[in-house]
């Protein structure tokens, strides 16, 4: 993929943002369970921070996902399409485009609308 290209979607960082999280839900877990007993000894907040299996046994939890990756499909080729003149956006769900970019449509409507 060229370097000027940009990814408009995707979450990569998600484990970095948890990470830094991570000191924060703790401080906030610890106040909760601090508070008064109809609050910290609640039903639904015990049933929120109740184990579940998987929490248990993570080994069990990878192999699930190991079987869900199986099962899933091989990737989509899209259509690709060269931008043939500079467009700049009419609104924020446009693109700005410059002529000789490569695009790859990932759904086109009936009017022949890019997604």
């Amino acid at each position: 993929m060229p370097n000027n290209w940009k990814i408009f979607f995707g979450r990569s960082h998600i484990r970095e943002v948890a990470l830094k999280r991570q000191v924060q839900i703790s401080e906030y877990c610890s106040a909760l369970i601090s508070l008064p007993p109809h609050i910290s000894e609640d039903e639904e907040l015990i049933d929120f921070f109740d184990l579940e299996p998987d929490d248990l046994n993570p080994n069990e939890l990878e192999q699930k996902q190991k079987q869900k990756a199986e099962t899933i499909s091989g990737p989509t080729l899209a259509e690709q399409y060269i931008v043939i003149a500079d467009y700049k956006k009419a609104d924020k769900w446009d693109l700005n485009l410059k002529a000789g970019m490569v695009l790859e449509v990932i759904e086109k409507s009936d009017s022949g609308e890019l997604y």
